[in-house]
């Protein structure tokens, strides 16, 4: 595959870290402010746990898990959902979630916005995964859902619709496994078991 010389990889702002501190019962609490129009503003009182397992580089399925795909999670305020067979992020959709969530993992609107760019930038030019939504139920159905469990109070209720299964031919997918983890714009990312036929 050949790849015109001229593209280039957007280039992100480093990223700005939220110091925190730690709250009652061991919890470490952002502390960082809104610092422009753009940004995602200040961060909610507790920030959501990082998903487990934590990504490590250079990762490669073991035994009894399946060689041929993974499931990624995107970090909670991203949006990040499919047209077609595409990832996609409407920043306005972003903004009218819970743009804040993007202060937890050390992001501004638009830094999430270049990180997005450019894993998406790397990932269809240089490999051939196919992407497709973990949970089948429509996207308007699980986020409305989850609207109403939030508004109920009660623990954190993950974004469903921010996980992703990907395939990819076996010679690029420690590759791709290693792109998302590297990501900022991703929570976690691991293999996936092998599917087991279902009893009769």
């Amino acid at each position: 595959m050949s790849i015109d010389p001229s593209f280039q990889l957007p280039v992100c702002a480093p990223r700005d870290r939220c110091p925190s501190e730690e709250a009652d019962g061991g919890i470490f609490v952002p502390i960082c402010t809104a610092e422009e129009p753009d940004d995602a503003g200040a961060p909610p009182a507790f920030c959501p746990e990082p998903s487990f397992p934590r990504p490590v580089l250079g990762s490669k399925p073991r035994p009894g898990l399946d060689e041929q795909s993974m499931t990624v999670k995107f970090i909670e305020g991203s949006h990040v959902r499919t047209i077609g067979t595409q990832l996609h992020i409407d920043p306005f959709k972003m903004l009218d979630e819970d743009p804040g969530l993007l202060r937890c993992a050390h992001l501004t609107v638009p830094g999430a916005l270049c990180e997005f760019d450019r894993l998406e930038s790397v990932l269809f030019i240089g490999f051939h995964p196919v992407i497709t939504r973990v949970f089948t139920q429509p996207e308007n159905v699980l986020d409305t859902m989850r609207a109403e469990g939030r508004a109920d109070g009660g623990p954190y209720l993950d974004d469903e619709n921010l996980f992703y299964t990907v395939q990819a031919p076996g010679a690029e997918l420690s590759r791709v496994y290693d792109l998302f983890a590297r990501s900022p714009i991703v929570d976690t990312v691991y293999w996936n078991p092998i599917a087991m036929p279902a009893t009769p």
